[in-house]
């Protein structure tokens, strides 16, 4: 489900998987300025409704600038969160196994700190709801 969360975000900003959008880990050759998508805790099912489960996203972002680093994530989560009036319903998430996927909770960037190359890093963490077919 990531991946296809992925295509979602590049068709949504100026990112570009592979380039400065990174699907799952960064690589150690990543840019200064780039974006990855984390699966940061294992899915949480409820054994009363077994075809749905939540699924937490990160979204860590970094960068020489601090004010850029911000952006950077701050344009995932618009593109996330639906803010161009597609509202919270990710429709073209569905895959063989989910049907529907929406956006739970989500909070905005949050500024991690710097890394060891002094790049600034921000967070933004979601919880994506999803019923399997």
């Amino acid at each position: 489900m990531i991946k296809n969360f992925a295509m979602h975000v590049q068709a949504k900003t100026s990112l570009v998987i592979g380039t400065d959008l990174f699907v799952g880990f960064r690589p150690q050759d990543a840019p200064d300025t780039c974006v990855v998508l984390l699966e940061s805790i294992p899915d949480v099912r409820d054994f009363d409704l077994p075809d749905k489960k939540e699924k937490s996203i990160q979204v860590l972002g970094r960068n020489n600038d601090y004010h850029l680093a911000q952006a950077a994530v701050k344009e995932v989560c618009d593109a996330i969160l639906g803010f161009d009036n597609a509202g919270f319903d990710l429709n073209i998430l569905p895959t063989e196994e989910t049907a529907t996927v929406n956006v739970a909770v989500g909070t905005g960037p949050g500024y991690v700190g710097q890394d060891d190359r002094n790049r600034h890093e921000f967070s933004a963490n979601f919880i994506l709801r999803t019923q399997d077919i």
